[in-house]
């Protein structure tokens, strides 16, 4: 009796064991049961009782372990290398698993501005995982252009998913201002307790040359290589002082202290003047260079050599409007770059914008002027009036579509992105090339209106006041989302056959999956949707897109991997902007106005959201899709859109003044 007692207590002591490494539950009674029953029949086929052993039961379960499928690798990094590279560990999902999402590209710009190349790193330990003391997290890098990072776990429990807040990741700034062409690197990051590697991962990334711009993906990084302390842009400025004289003008630099419009463009002028006596010899840039990058050259090589691609040249121009003391603004577009030149003191609202819209109304509001830069390499060089002419053309609304974005230098430089330190000594910097000097005479600026803040009365009632500054808060130009809404990387359009229903199910704090559109099977090969529709008497998208409705998913009318892009940008955008300004800016638009202005020779159509539910996105780590939930803040009527009617067209609709109308499950849509 007492040897049986024994053998169930260790029978079931290896139940508890195998317990804690399984996540499960035994059952006491059908253990024991089973036992006596197989105890009992064992003899008779020659067999011997048994007991449940613990060592036996975690040998034989430790090697199933390492024995179990690996699935397809996650790690993933875009073709463009514009992504940053997400990646995590599911080889075994009982055992705590590293997330990570790492710059896909760094350089000696990236380590002087200190932009984290760890953008998340945490642990996830499953529900069947024990408890562990002491974990170690370890970064290594081979060539070790990032220095070894070590970050302390100290206790990681069952179903536990810790973020590490410190990841600062010290880069070797002397061997990545020593490359002078791309390195690959494979970077290590390990889950250790003790000496035991719990989870590894292996991302490859690359080390950019000293003067390589990565593209796309550090598009902020690009202002480090405007350079206007380099030894050519002062040598530069004093050939632009001596052409300002001889124009008739003042030859020297004062940035924005005249107060006047037409003196920023003519130091423009100047220094165009300058650069066009260098005789530059244009170079064809790389393909997709707004994308993947492309080295630059600083304002000594183009001096020397002669040589310049079109952001060469921009960021040249760009260094010396700096060093003028004038705000510069560099453009990208397709395969193409310019640059900007503020006439008032101002900055672009954000350091990067992608609204081609947002600069054409600086440069009608004769704020901004933006030039060619390439066409000072013409034979012979164009004037500069005729370089500003030829630089509108690529902010007009019908190439629109190759817009990228504009990069504010000024905002830059507040931001920690100073200029790329130079260690040359001065007894090794080159004298220009020589050539034979251009003449190209000042031009001189177009009439401009005077800069001048005319004070506005204020209404004489403390209601009037309060309305009058509602009023001056909203933006009501077209650069304005809230007027014109159009798909974008921050503008996702969703086909929803049933508005009510989605709305229902926000306010029911439902979450929500948002998966690209599927078309119909077979048209690539010639199958007709608008057969299908004849014979089906239904639209495939439609139908589609109901039945996702029906697992909680919209369907977004994009591929799967813009969509991936587009949703990852929106949740940084919004996390960001809830971090920084308090407010959430994220919202789910249903409904639209399609409106025209009233200006003579403006046929174009805009539209405009009518309801505003606010909405965050949530995902529970770097390598799932962001789902989309209900924010806590009330739906709301398009305010902006309300008090355009009013002033626009005078139409007034007090119905959708106060909030709107509601039923069982929020907004009655």
């Amino acid at each position: 009796m007492t040897v049986a007692l024994l053998a169930a207590v260790e029978s079931l002591l290896s139940a508890v064991v195998a317990d804690s490494m399984t996540g499960d539950r035994h059952n006491s009674n059908a253990e024991l049961m089973a036992q006596g029953v197989a105890n009992i029949v064992a003899p008779l086929f020659g067999g011997i009782p048994v007991t449940g052993a613990i060592a036996r039961t975690a040998t034989n379960f430790r090697p199933l372990i390492a024995d179990a499928p690996h699935p397809a690798d996650p790690s993933m990094a875009s073709s463009g290398d514009d992504t940053p590279i997400a990646a995590t560990d599911e080889t075994n999902p009982a055992t705590p698993r590293l997330r990570a999402e790492l710059a896909p590209s760094i350089n000696f710009a990236t380590h002087q501005a200190a932009i984290p190349f760890v953008r998340e790193l945490g642990v996830v330990s499953p529900a069947g995982a024990p408890t562990y003391e002491g974990l170690r997290i370890e970064l290594t890098c081979e060539p070790p252009v990032i220095l070894p990072q070590t970050w302390h776990v100290s206790r990681l429990r069952p179903g536990d998913e810790i973020q590490v807040t410190s990841r600062d990741v010290k880069l070797d700034g002397g061997m990545l201002d020593r490359l002078s062409e791309r390195l690959r690197a494979d970077v290590t990051i390990r889950l250790l307790d003790d000496e035991t590697a719990l989870d590894e991962m292996r991302v490859e990334i690359e080390a950019l040359s000293r003067h390589e711009w990565g593209g796309s993906s550090m598009p902020e990084l690009l202002a480090a290589f405007v350079l206007p302390n380099d030894h050519a842009i002062a040598r530069l400025l004093a050939e632009a002082s001596d052409v300002l004289s001889a124009g008739g003008r003042r030859h020297s630099f004062e940035g924005y202290q005249s107060g006047q419009r037409e003196r920023p463009w003519e130091m423009a002028s100047a220094i165009w003047s300058a650069v066009a006596r260098r005789r530059l010899i244009y170079a064809e840039p790389p393909a997709s260079f707004e994308r993947s990058g492309q080295k630059i050259r600083s304002p000594g090589d183009i001096a020397e050599n002669r040589l310049a691609t079109c952001l060469d040249t921009a960021v040249l121009f760009a260094a010396a409007l700096e060093q003028a003391g004038l705000n510069a603004v560099v453009c990208l577009v397709k395969g193409h770059a310019l640059v900007g030149v503020w006439l008032v003191d101002a900055t672009l609202p954000e350091l990067i914008s992608d609204d081609a819209s947002l600069l054409r109304r600086y440069v009608a509001l004769q704020d901004l002027v933006l030039f060619e830069t390439t066409a000072v390499t013409a034979n012979p060089p164009a004037p500069f009036q005729q370089a500003i002419e030829a630089g509108l053309r690529h902010i007009r609304e019908d190439v629109e579509h190759e817009f990228a974005y504009a990069l504010d230098v000024k905002q830059a430089r507040g931001r920690g992105i100073h200029p790329l330190p130079s260690l040359l000594p001065a007894t090794t910097l080159t004298a220009d090339a020589e050539v034979r000097p251009i003449e190209l005479a000042l031009d001189l600026p177009p009439a401009m209106r005077p800069i001048e803040d005319v004070p506005t009365p204020l209404p004489n009632t403390s209601e009037g006041r309060v309305d009058f500054w509602k009023r001056r808060l909203l933006d009501l130009t077209k650069r304005n989302r809230l007027l014109n809404l159009k798909p974008s990387k921050t503008a996702i359009r969703l086909v929803c056959p049933d508005i009510a229903l989605v709305e229902d199910r926000l306010a029911d704090d439902h979450k929500l999956a948002l998966v690209p559109v599927e078309r119909l099977p077979g048209a690539e090969s010639g199958r007709d949707a608008v057969v299908f529709v004849q014979q089906q008497k239904v639209d495939y998208v439609d139908q589609f897109a109901r039945q996702a409705l029906e697992r909680d998913q919209l369907v977004a009318d994009m591929p799967k991997p813009e969509l991936q892009a587009a949703l990852v940008e929106l949740y940084r955008k919004a996390a960001t902007d809830l971090r920084e300004g308090g407010a959430n800016t994220l919202f789910l638009a249903i409904g639209s106005l399609r409106w025209r202005p009233l200006e003579a020779g403006d046929g174009k159509f805009y539209r405009a959201p009518i309801l505003l539910i606010p909405v965050t996105l949530e995902r529970a780590s770097a390598a799932t899709t962001p789902k989309l939930r209900r924010h806590a803040d009330e739906t709301v009527v398009n305010m902006t859109l309300l008090e355009m009617l009013r002033s626009d067209f005078e139409i007034v609709i007090p119905e959708l003044m106060g909030a709107p109308p509601t039923d069982g499950a929020g907004v009655n849509v």
